[in-house]
């Protein structure tokens, strides 16, 4: 984190509060933090707590926060402040609940939710049907702390892959919306983060988060059918596309994928959700060879048991405790 903290020690803003989490480091980083709230301009809160996941961490941050805007930021990122707080100065009055901006990426730059520059409100169109459609990047907007503290909507903790249930949660909770074409958020991938490092037993949280915020959204769709259809899509994209790693020849990374198919395939008869394969393995990402493979792996997924005990196991081993919903 220390890239961004000295981002962060140029600001002089008395408007602004910068909150730190550690969440549970075993190393120098308390010390760290508490450097930088003596050398810095600013308001800073340091917090500091046992291991509670990225989504414990935020939780802590929201609570303990004052501002009227929130941005939450991954330490081993950076960001433009200066110009952020020249942007949410200039739409302040209109006090939106999300303001959306880009981000740098590999040296690109990157609009995560693909919708044009201006306002959208509820008045004028059907924002949870775009924002369930093209959320994008939690990292890229300012939430007013209403969202949080009005809503009551809160992380998932003791697990990774938090931000995935919010993308079914947060639209049904926005009525204003303004997207910057700005690019104001750094993204960096030259450290090994907790999503990027090699499989661990907190892996597979990202089946429970996509679960969880899949049965929320339905819950708070009152039964829109094209709301709960465009969740559904997501849900499948979350859970059978992006969970699991496949490896060019047959190794054990197959018989994993295996696994996630058998308990997305019961995931789905318990939520109603009816799998249609050709829409499924017509994709257009997914790229031939791809598609050979996840056939052959489905086929294999229904010919062994339920595989529930086997990821209730990985969750134990992840964090000591089954995974429990929020709110």
């Amino acid at each position: 984190c220390d890239r961004l903290l000295r981002t962060l020690l140029d600001l002089s803003d008395s408007e602004v509060e910068v909150i730190c989490v550690d969440d549970g480091s075993a190393d120098s980083t308390p010390q760290l933090l508490e450097n930088f709230k003596f050398e810095a301009s600013i308001r800073v809160k340091v917090i500091t707590q046992e291991n509670r996941g990225p989504g414990g961490a935020r939780n802590a941050g929201i609570d303990q926060a004052s501002g009227e805007y929130i941005w939450l930021v991954d330490s081993d990122d950076d960001i433009l402040v200066c110009n952020a707080l020249k942007l949410l100065r200039a739409v302040y009055s209109k006090s939106y609940d999300i303001i959306d901006f880009n981000l740098v990426s590999k040296s690109l730059i990157i609009n995560s939710m693909s919708v044009p520059e201006g306002e959208i409100t509820s008045k004028d169109e059907d924002l949870a049907k775009i924002l369930l459609d093209k959320f994008g990047r939690i990292c890229t907007k300012l939430f007013h702390s209403r969202i949080f503290k009005y809503c009551l909507i809160r992380y998932p903790e003791y697990c990774i892959y938090e931000d995935n249930p919010l993308q079914f949660i947060i639209p049904f909770y926005v009525d204003s919306l303004y997207k910057s074409e700005e690019a104001l958020y750094v993204h960096h991938e030259e450290f090994e983060s907790i999503t990027r490092s090699k499989l661990s037993s907190r892996y597979y949280d990202r089946m429970l988060t996509s679960v969880w915020g899949y049965e929320k959204g339905v819950h708070l769709s009152d039964g829109n059918v094209e709301y709960i259809e465009i969740m559904k899509n997501k849900f499948v994209q979350l859970y059978f596309f992006n969970t699991g790693r496949l490896s060019r020849i047959p190794d054990y990374s197959w018989i994993d994928k295996i696994r996630i198919i058998n308990q997305f395939n019961r995931e789905c008869r318990r939520l109603k959700i009816e799998v249609h394969l050709t829409k499924i393995f017509k994709a257009k990402n997914v790229r031939f060879k791809l598609r050979m493979k996840l056939r052959f792996l489905w086929l294999a997924s229904l010919l062994i048991p339920s595989q529930k005990k086997y990821f209730d196991r990985k969750r134990i081993d992840a964090w000591g405790r089954p995974f429990e919903a929020p709110f």
